[in-house]
């Protein structure tokens, strides 16, 4: 038998026919050069091309490269599926697999040189489940790896048995195509990669292209000579071009105003010599359109990927309408300021004016007269109430920030208590037992929350004598105080709405404003303060304020 298996197969003590001349492999071996030096053929015609010279090289009609999967469960289980072919053996077709344990190969992929076969009746695969399914009679095929990895074969056969043993030049040819089989393979697998690997960045870039152009904002990036690396379309929008246009250019070439280049370029020359980031509020940006724009800007300094230039990240928010309206509310504010001062001051005194001198006629007026006059003074007294709150509302508005700081719970509760008493003499204002002596997070206008919440419950009672009593308590980290009266109770639809503005209590033609102050104080406390049914009659305002540590 001439059947070769690696080292150590049975064919081994039949020497090759060395008496083959050997012209036609050699000039092979010349075509092989030819064909795996050409560039300008894919590697799936490289391939097609060996095939052909292989089998005009050996005789053999056949020639296959394959690609083998093999299981875990043994080294001859798995499948074997045919890549590339010559020759039209319908179980050799590319696409056309077997299982592994009924193919040749199953054999070749263990050796670690050629397996050959030239008599497969004599050399005993007669039986053998490849020869029944394939029915070769000679063989002679390598292992092809790829990265020191199982790929498959690189194989030639034919039905009929071979005259002669293989030569050693069809032995080395055979090895040298599954040799170059594995090299190419791995340049293609490797190429593929690249190629994966390019086109994942090509597909990142084109969503980070998306994700910064639908950015409302001005994106960009230049280098130290001030030429555009990136831009996004907010940009080019901005300087009336296309992002082609701007990338690439410099800031000169594309701002009308030159001032504001030379601000510009100062501010990245600034963040690339610091290395640290820099912001620039409200710089002036000149468009396309003649408009100027105001912009919040944030340069930070970065290098270039792969050249390590030195460069600058921009991040530009356009504020211009932002501006505008800060510059409507700075106005509203000082109109209403100036309300403010005229309710503070002129308003209230001709108020106190007329409570004089409604005070010196009470002594003067007799019989009906004197009635009317109690009602003057009433009403003034109402209307003082009114400015006071009013003063106390504009003062709410017109403070930019909250100074919170511990205040006396008990001090402030007093304070307020005393004041409703002094002025509202017709109500009756208790204490529901000691007020704990704690701090909480306030400000100075916490008093007149209680005062609020003190006068709104006898103002709008319907008793002949309004009853009010105060009560409060610690509750873990939270003060708890309780303003309770006898009045008619607030209906379960309009407890929610009782503190929004303008929101007049019953029957009541008053103003509103005092439980909107209340609400607006207590919110920025981050407290809390709502409205519960008194038992048997009345309500029941709680306020909740944190302790202060």
């Amino acid at each position: 038998m001439n059947s070769t298996d690696g080292e150590d197969g049975p064919g081994d003590a039949s020497r090759p026919d060395e008496s083959v001349e050997p012209g036609d492999v050699l000039s092979a071996f010349q075509s092989i050069h030819d064909v795996t030096t050409n560039s300008a053929l894919s590697f799936e015609e490289k391939i097609d091309r060996l095939l052909t010279i292989g089998v005009d090289a050996t005789g053999l009609p056949y020639g296959f490269l394959s690609r083998i999967t093999v299981d875990e469960r043994g080294k001859e289980s798995g499948v074997q599926q045919i890549y590339r072919s010559q020759g039209d053996h319908e179980r050799l077709q590319p696409g056309e697999s077997a299982p592994l344990s009924k193919a040749y190969c199953r054999k070749t992929i263990q050796s670690d040189s050629l397996l050959t076969i030239q008599n497969a009746v004599d050399d005993g695969w007669e039986g053998d489940p490849a020869y029944e399914t394939f029915d070769l009679g000679s063989y002679i095929g390598g292992r092809v790896d790829v990265d020191d990895e199982l790929y498959g074969t690189f194989c030639f056969a034919a039905t009929e048995p071979r005259e002669r043993a293989f030569s050693e030049a069809e032995r080395t040819l055979v090895q040298v195509l599954a040799k170059w089989a594995s090299y190419e393979l791995e340049q293609e697998r490797a190429k593929r990669g690249i190629e994966a690997q390019r086109d994942g960045l090509a597909r990142a870039q084109d969503e980070l292209r998306q994700v910064i152009d639908l950015v409302p904002d001005l994106l960009f990036a230049k280098n130290r000579e001030g030429r555009y690396l990136l831009a996004n379309e907010a940009t080019a929008n901005a300087y009336g071009k296309t992002i082609d246009e701007i990338e690439g250019s410099t800031e000169d070439e594309l701002l009308p105003e030159r001032s504001e280049s030379e601000d510009f370029r100062e501010d990245d020359i600034a963040v690339i010599e610091s290395g640290e980031p820099k912001f620039i509020p409200a710089e002036e940006l000149t468009t396309a359109d003649g408009e100027t724009r105001i912009l919040d800007t944030t340069k930070i300094p970065f290098e270039v990927a792969g050249s390590g230039e030195d460069a600058v990240l921009g991040y530009a928010r356009d504020v211009t309408e932002l501006k505008e309206y800060e510059r409507e509310l700075e106005t509203q504010r000082d109109n209403l300021e100036v309300l403010s001062q005229v309710v503070r001051h002129d308003i209230r005194n001709d108020l106190q004016l007329v409570l004089a001198y409604g005070e010196m006629l009470q002594s003067q007026v007799e019989g009906d007269g004197a009635q009317y006059v109690d009602q003057v003074l009433a009403a003034a007294r109402d209307a003082v109430d009114i400015t006071t709150t009013a003063r106390e509302v504009a003062d709410v508005v017109l403070q930019s920030g909250v100074d919170q700081h511990p205040k006396r719970l008990r001090h402030v509760i007093e304070e307020a208590v005393d004041n409703v008493r002094e002025s509202n003499r017709s109500g009756l204002v208790t204490v529901d037992g000691p007020i704990p002596e704690v701090a909480v997070r306030a400000d100075d206008m916490l008093e007149s929350v209680f005062r609020n919440l003190l006068k709104n419950a006898i103002i709008h009672n319907d008793k002949t004598v309004p009853e009010v009593e105060v009560g409060a308590a610690v509750d873990d980290d939270t003060a708890v105080v309780r303003v309770a009266d006898n009045g008619p109770g607030i209906p379960e639809d309009r407890k929610e709405t009782i503190f929004e503005e303008g929101e007049m209590g019953l029957d009541s033609d008053g103003t509103g404003l005092g439980l909107y102050l209340v609400d607006t104080l207590v919110d920025r406390y981050d407290g809390d303060v709502y409205v519960e049914d008194n038992d048997p009659v009345g309500s029941v305002f709680v306020v909740e304020l944190s302790i202060a540590e």
